[in-house]
């Protein structure tokens, strides 16, 4: 059965899926490979930690860090059925001997135990999880104390959904430091010629304030 989404929550699924969503795959494929690797071996996983993939579009992060890690536990989520469809071909060998389990559904709507994850990742679908202090809200319950949230985000997408780069980061800080998380940084990522940003976090014990902006460049062409 197919998710029932808010408004803010079908973004995801609105631009991603029906008719045009295998071509969107296709593209995402090729075009945000980099990102996925970037973020991946930025998150620096344990050997047998349990991993949330946010937005995992045509599976290509979600096989990185199979191969890359190939102890690590991996739920991945996604409201678009084309994206489901796209990342089970990419990786049938994994989700077959149980590593990877997709499920349909945004942050929102996962069920699951509080602490269920050691970290999540999110490459280009940050800006879509609206609104963004329920998400972090969310993210502070599967998240264990000592987890790390780490994302890249086109920095016109963050433009486009805040009004700037600088609006959008501000904005994921506050939600996040509200949620509990500290040790809050963005800089620009190394993908994409550094137009996109990366964004971490780490799960606090006691939501504790203790973020910083390093490196990030204000500059936007």
């Amino acid at each position: 059965m197919s998710p029932e989404l808010t408004k803010g929550q079908t973004n995801m699924s609105i631009v991603f899926d029906g008719p045009a969503g295998r071509l969107t795959a296709l593209v995402m494929a090729r075009m945000n490979a980099a990102a996925e690797r970037e973020a991946v071996d930025m998150l620096a996983p344990g050997p047998n930690d349990h991993i949330l993939v946010i937005g995992f579009g045509p599976g290509v992060g979600l096989q990185y860090l199979a191969r890359r890690h190939p102890k690590v536990q991996i739920v991945g989520i996604d409201p678009a059925e084309a994206m489901m469809t796209a990342a089970a071909r990419r990786n049938r060998a994994a989700l077959s001997r149980g590593q990877i389990h997709l499920v349909r559904a945004t942050v929102e709507q996962l069920d699951m135990p509080a602490a269920s994850f050691d970290a999540a990742i999110a490459v280009h679908s940050l800006q879509l999880c609206e609104p963004i202090s329920a998400t972090a809200a969310k993210l502070g319950s599967l998240i264990r104390v000592g987890g790390r949230l780490v994302s890249i985000t086109h920095d016109w997408a963050m433009a486009r959904h805040a009004g700037s780069v600088e609006a959008f980061v501000d904005q994921a800080r506050d939600a996040f430091e509200a949620a509990g998380f500290v040790r809050i940084n963005s800089a620009n990522a190394k993908a994409e010629k550094g137009r996109a940003v990366m964004f971490s976090a780490m799960r606090g014990e006691d939501g504790g304030s203790n973020s910083t902006l390093d490196g990030m460049t204000s500059q936007r062409r």
